[in-house]
């Protein structure tokens, strides 16, 4: 009898794999199948604290953006994905950012929503902190994404947020200095952006 039991439940369990919902695919994924390989850095984490603590690893920046699900909004999102697949942009970027955008559909979405206390999607902001470093997620530079920045208003926006940071590095100790290190270094990398 055993035998016959677990004989149906694998029968039950084969016919309702198909049924069991698939994860989204990543930013990534769909990013390459609309626009090709060549966009900067793509963070695949499950979470907003573990894009965090990868790109604190990293000495970068991490750019969050998280895409709404709603149609009226595609226009916006496509015109923000040719915005990175800008040569220009993306050797901006690649010294001092990566980027992180979870599927709407997601957990981590949906999460990463609640941590940031968005209240209007699409959201496009550089973040930093997190519970591992003893304090809450921090929004250090929030684009209002009316309309979504060209290359060169990313690069212009991204730099101010640099020399922010440049500028308040040197206060407190410990990590404060560490960060004030590294954020000297990405500053060292400031990009011109030409206009031909």
């Amino acid at each position: 009898m055993s035998t016959l039991g677990s004989f149906l439940k694998r029968v039950v369990s084969t016919l309702l794999l198909p049924l069991a919902p698939s994860p989204p695919p990543s930013f990534t994924t769909t990013f390459e199948r609309e626009y090709g390989p060549h966009h900067p850095p793509f963070l695949e984490s499950t979470s907003l604290l573990h894009a965090l603590a990868s790109a604190r690893a990293s000495c970068r920046l991490l750019i969050v953006y998280l895409p709404s699900s709603s149609p009226r909004d595609d226009k916006r999102h496509k015109a923000f994905c040719r915005t990175l697949t800008d040569p220009d942009l993306i050797r901006f970027l690649l010294p001092a950012f990566v980027l992180w955008s979870p599927p709407p559909s997601s957990t981590a979405h949906k999460l990463a929503m609640k941590e940031l206390s968005v209240r209007r999607l699409p959201y496009l902001g550089v973040v930093h902190g997190g519970r591992e470093a003893g304090r809450k997620v921090s929004v250090k530079s929030l684009h209002h994404f009316k309309p979504p920045p060209s290359p060169e208003q990313a690069v212009v926006w991204l730099n101010r947020t640099l020399e922010g940071r440049r500028e308040r590095g040197g206060k407190g100790g410990g990590e404060g200095e560490r960060e004030g290190s590294a954020s000297t270094l990405w500053h060292a990398h400031r990009f011109v952006y030409k206009v031909n």
